[in-house]
């Protein structure tokens, strides 16, 4: 079982090497890491690059700013993993994020693991599995459930893990001139084609929060 993990990065120097640091302390036999430079202007290539030179399970693919969509889709398209990951360059994953997952994983579809926010120096966990737990559930059942308790997160990408082999039959992508909510479309696309799913409570990814700047950027780009 191998995964792809892909990070789409622009200019983010001061959190790409917490992020790559918190995955490649892993089990790196598990894992390749794929990082897209969206056109950084600060040094975010070259901190990228110095990883990529160190650890022969890290890509690194440097384009001009085209936006965080053909970022991922790029990913997508050099991946060679059972399973997709996606990670936001200013987070950060937990030490145990692909043991739990790799073991979670097996017979389900899509696997819905929760996270923590970070504001500032505080950190705020959040569950999303009380409701599915540990259990599979079929989709239409799970997207009548959503829609009657709204979990906030669902939408996301990087509190997932994805099947490639459903994402490449289906040729499942993110639509590229789509610069909000591109991430929620991938999700609900992938769910149309998917027979289960499992939620867990287990806390695998820290998602900073911020109201300048990087969040800006994520968003608009």
């Amino acid at each position: 079982m191998l995964f792809s993990i892909i990070i789409p990065v622009y200019n983010a120097d001061k959190y790409i090497e917490k992020c790559i640091e918190s995955i490649i302390c892993q089990d790196r036999n598990k894992f390749e890491i794929i990082v897209v430079d969206d056109g950084s202007t600060d040094k975010t290539g070259i901190v990228c690059d110095e990883y990529s030179n160190k650890y022969s399970n890290i890509k690194v693919f440097h384009t001009e700013n085209k936006g965080v969509s053909r970022a991922r889709n790029l990913g997508l398209s050099e991946a060679i993993g059972d399973y997709i990951l996606f990670v936001d360059a200013d987070d950060w994953v937990t030490s145990d994020y692909i043991d739990v997952i790799s073991k979670e994983i097996e017979g389900v579809d899509l696997l819905f693991f929760s996270n923590s926010r970070v504001i500032g120096e505080k950190i705020i966990k959040q569950s999303y599995g009380d409701a599915y737990a540990e259990n599979r559930v079929e989709t239409e059942e799970l997207i009548l459930n959503i829609k009657k308790q709204k979990y906030e997160y669902f939408g996301f990408t990087w509190n997932k893990c994805f099947s490639r082999n459903i994402i490449s039959k289906n040729n499942i992508l993110f639509v590229n001139d789509l610069s909000v909510r591109e991430d929620e479309v991938f999700t609900n696309t992938y769910c149309s084609y998917i027979n289960s799913i499992k939620f867990i409570k287990k806390i695998l990814y820290n998602y900073r929060e911020q109201t300048t700047g990087l969040t800006c950027k994520k968003i608009s780009r």
